[in-house]
């Protein structure tokens, strides 16, 4: 599961929630094993919910890569001229496709959220470690903590002590700045996360080859206007959806009849402006007659319509060879020394996944509830 499909059902599924609630209980059970240390119990209970939540950010962000690179990794390659078995997953930094770039920025927004929160635990530590230093009018003696006594009991400052000896006081402060974060992140994975043109096609081809379902030209209206939102484009509405229809129609007749024409090429097709064909001016904003609705620019439209007919017809695997024959290739960018070492990390992580999981060549996630905010209707066999 995609950590995207995963965020859009935690609240609905008890087993994924459970996550949340790791910290208060492993230090309940730290307090008890460390007969009521503070400091122990926080660094036992800190230590081993950072670490639990950093393993459960790596796996997800290993099943992230790999459901991604299903369906964008031959659009890539395609993008960039580049043979498909030499893609690397840090290409997809220097995409110019909309929807990638908006599933990369999701992405990385996703893991520092995740990582901040795996450190976050160890804070009730790290501010009694401050408090030893900085202010050792506070330490207890130790014989007292050899004897399990808790290390700042509140109320032992007094109200006019300095204001660093009241904060490196407030434990009940730091244990909830570490539950409110971890609430935080909960309420941003639940009811929060962006519903991207990537996690579209990966919804759609779940129903369509599980239930065995045929891709609808609803399907299509609901993709592309996910490309739409990724791309920084209003949504086609109701008044527009007719101008569009027989595009939609198109494609998903495409799509039912021709087992190389899925995901990889509507992503291609979309996500580098391929059907872009509503007429605009001299800045870029797109045209509307009096009514408010969306002109068509004939030209526009008579392009996209071979840009389906070259993809059907040669396929991305054609695209990449008819680009690396003209030599189009795109060259590395140049990047820092730390972004170098981040696309390593990337290309890294991503490697060592795919090594230790099965290859499930299917877009199934076995989702369950499925998301009920995204509710499609399907056209049937």
């Amino acid at each position: 599961m995609a950590i995207e499909d995963y965020w859009a059902s935690t609240a609905r599924n008890a087993k994924d929630v459970v996550q949340y609630a790791v910290y208060p209980v492993v230090k309940v059970g730290a307090l008890i094993a460390t007969r009521g240390n503070s400091f122990q119990s926080n660094l036992l209970a800190g230590g081993a919910t950072s670490l639990f939540y950093a393993g459960l950010t790596e796996i997800f962000l290993g099943r992230e890569m790999t459901g991604f690179d299903k369906i964008a990794h031959m659009a890539l390659a395609a993008e960039l001229g580049k043979k498909p078995e030499t893609i690397k997953f840090s290409d997809y930094l220097d995409s110019n496709n909309c929807v990638i770039k908006k599933r990369m920025a999701l992405f990385k927004k996703e893991n520092i959220n995740r990582y901040s929160a795996s450190l976050l635990p160890m804070l009730p530590s790290v501010m009694e470690l401050a408090a030893r230093k900085i202010s050792p009018g506070l330490r207890p003696s130790d014989e007292s903590v050899k004897d399990g006594a808790n290390c700042y009991l509140p109320g032992k400052i007094k109200h006019n002590s300095r204001a660093i000896d009241h904060v490196l006081d407030g434990w009940g402060l730091w244990d909830g700045i570490v539950y409110a974060g971890i609430a935080l992140l909960w309420l941003q994975e639940t009811f929060n996360t962006d519903k991207t043109f990537i996690y579209q096609a990966r919804k759609e081809m779940e129903n369509n080859e599980s239930l065995a379902l045929k891709i609808g030209a609803n399907n299509m209206a609901a993709l592309f206007n996910r490309m739409r939102d990724d791309c920084g484009m209003e949504m086609i509405g109701k008044s527009d959806r007719d101008i569009m229809w027989p595009m939609y129609e198109l494609l998903a007749k495409k799509m039912n009849a021709n087992p190389n024409f899925g995901l990889a090429e509507l992503t291609y097709l979309m996500g580098l402006g391929k059907l872009d064909v509503f007429a605009k001016d001299k800045h870029g904003k797109e045209l509307k007659d009096k009514d408010g609705r969306l002109l068509v620019d004939e030209r526009l439209w008579k392009l996209a319509l071979s840009e389906i007919e070259l993809i059907e017809r040669v396929g991305l695997a054609g695209i990449i060879e008819e680009k690396m024959k003209a030599g189009e290739k795109s060259d590395a960018p140049n990047v820092s020394f730390v972004s170098r070492l981040g696309r390593g990390w990337l290309d890294t992580h991503f490697n060592v996944f795919k090594a230790i999981t099965p290859n499930n060549k299917t877009y199934t996630e076995a989702i369950s509830p499925r998301d009920t905010s995204e509710v499609i209707t399907h056209s049937m066999p």
